[in-house]
């Protein structure tokens, strides 16, 4: 069995299948990605697609997907804090701040 790894993608979906094509990759064999498989590139949801319908196909968060995730959260928080502020008629004195750990 194989192991391809690969770092930094980028929502470069071509570039990844013309690497896979070069590498002769067989079903068994796995492919890694060490993070950053989104941003940038044209092709971010292909990608994401291709490693969620691949078995053997992994990936790590990079900093990339964690800036995305994070402010889909920030987002979330801030949909519901306006929703309740409307049914209950006040304003909150909320303030946060996001430090990366």
């Amino acid at each position: 069995m194989k192991r391809l790894i690969i770092g930094d993608i980028h929502g470069c979906y071509s570039e990844f299948q013309e690497l896979l094509s070069k590498a002769g990759l067989s079903e068994e064999d796995e492919i890694i990605a060490t993070g950053d498989i989104i941003d940038r590139g044209p092709d971010s949801p292909k990608l994401l697609n291709y490693f969620n319908n691949h078995p053997n196909a992994y990936s790590v968060m990079g900093n990339h997907e964690h800036k995305h995730i994070l402010s889909l959260l920030v987002q979330r928080f801030i949909r519901c804090r306006d929703f309740i502020q409307q049914i209950r008629g006040f304003t909150w004195n909320y303030r946060f701040s996001i430090k990366q750990v």
